[in-house]
Order: structure tokens, then C-alpha cells, then sequence
């Protein structure tokens, strides 16, 4: 493969937004400020891994983060970031676990949740959705 002018690559990158924002596929390609995911489409155990999973971009911010944790920016607001960023891993890895021990993982077939795990994110949610974080007054008087 001749490698692409830098006009080329742009044309291409053009014409993949331009794919993607038309929504064929669906979410094959979201543009943030500074950021490009391509999704993963389908079942990766049918259409195989061609894009990157929720997952995937959790443990990448996870990274990030732990990364500040470790210099200058270490924060108590990083800590909660972390934190909560692992209790939605553990959620998606919980899923995976009951879609494996259901034999619906690598399907479109939706799985049950089990009512021991209901219960307890069933509490998890009705805690969380007490708790607000941007509201807190700031030293000063200020508001975040």
C-alpha cells in the first residue's frame, strides 16, 4: 500500500465522518472534541473485533487518570473518578459473566439479570441518584 498524501488522508477521513454521522452503520465512527472511537459493530465473537468496546475506552480513561494519580494533578476528585469509573467495569464484566453462564454471549439475545446482582444494583442506583457532585460550593463562595 503507497502511503497517502496528507490530502488523501484527509479526503479519507472526511468521507469516514461523513459514513459514520449518516449512520451507516450506526455509531461506526463518533467524533468528539479531540477524540475518534471507532465501535465496535456486531458480535465480536460472530463479526469478530473491529472496533473498540465501552469497555475498552473505561480502562483507557482508568489509565489516564491513574496516570495523574501518580504526579502534580492527584486529586480526592480523581479518586472518585477512578472509583466509579471501576464499579462500571465491574458492571460490564458482571454482564459478560451472566451473558457467558446464560449461553447468550457472542448473540444480539438479550440475558436475564439474576436477582441477587438486581438487588444489589438496584441499591447501588438508588444511592447514587442521591449524590450530586457538580453543585458543591467552591472555597470562596464560588459554585462549580
Amino acid at each position: 500500500m503507497l502511503p497517502l498524501s496528507p490530502e488523501a488522508f484527509a479526503s479519507l477521513v472526511a468521507a469516514e465522518v461523513l459514513h459514520g454521522l449518516a449512520g451507516v452503520p450506526r455509531g461506526y465512527l463518533d467524533k468528539g472534541a479531540y477524540i475518534w472511537v471507532r465501535w465496535q459493530q456486531g458480535v465480536v465473537g460472530r463479526d469478530g473485533p473491529n472496533g473498540a468496546q465501552v469497555d475498552d475506552v473505561l480502562a483507557l480513561a482508568m489509565r489516564r487518570l491513574g496516570d495523574f494519580q501518580g504526579g502534580a494533578f492527584a486529586c480526592i476528585e480523581n479518586r472518585v473518578a477512578l472509583r466509579l469509573l471501576g464499579l462500571a467495569l465491574d458492571a460490564l464484566r458482571a454482564r459478560t459473566r451472566h451473558r457467558v453462564a446464560q449461553g447468550v454471549e457472542a448473540t444480539e439475545t438479550r440475558h436475564e439479570t439474576p436477582p441477587e446482582w438486581q438487588g444489589v444494583a438496584d441499591g447501588l442506583l438508588e444511592a447514587l441518584s442521591r449524590v450530586t457532585l457538580s453543585g458543591l460550593a467552591l472555597p470562596g463562595g464560588g459554585r462549580q
